[in-house]
């Protein structure tokens, strides 16, 4: 199990992110580093393509969660624990696609921003947690995303 030493060479797979971790960190840093032992550290990083018995890691197993979530319709949770992750080393979770506005007509779409301009704007006046200011700014800034979606369209007409 060679580990990946090249910081250009990001892994694409999640068994990928635990051999390089192994090879970083050894199999007993990240043993201590997620309470569990040195074999089930090292079964992180199996390719489950080539092992007989193969067992979801950490993160196949989070994204199996995820996934969930996003079949009942709460993406926004998801994205809340990506979010959780990524704050933990400065990053923020922004989505691939553009935003695809939900409402039929570009005056709907305008006033749709209002309660989220608002709710991050009395976050702040109250002094909310910043993360929780952060979040609620994200979710006004795709609106106005959606806005622009959606003017881009009528002047497409």
């Amino acid at each position: 199990m060679a580990h990946n030493s090249d910081p250009e060479k990001i892994p694409t797979t999640s068994h990928g992110f635990f051999t390089d971790c192994i090879g970083l960190l050894t199999a007993k840093g990240l043993a201590e580093a997620l309470g569990i032992s040195i074999t089930t550290a090292y079964r992180q990083a199996e390719d489950p393509d080539l092992t007989a018995e193969p067992v979801r890691n950490y993160l196949d197993k989070i994204k199996a969660v995820f996934r969930r979530l996003e079949n009942i319709g709460r993406v926004d949770l998801a994205v809340s624990g990506l979010q959780f992750l990524a704050d933990s080393i400065g990053m923020r979770v922004i989505p691939k696609s553009s935003p695809v506005p939900d409402k039929d007509s570009l005056e709907a779409e305008l006033l749709d921003d209002l309660p989220h301009l608002a709710a991050v704007h009395t976050a702040i006046m109250e002094k909310k947690p910043l993360e929780e200011v952060e979040r609620l700014a994200f979710i006004a800034i795709r609106e106005i995303e959606e806005d622009v979606v959606k003017y881009k369209g009528e002047l497409a007409k």
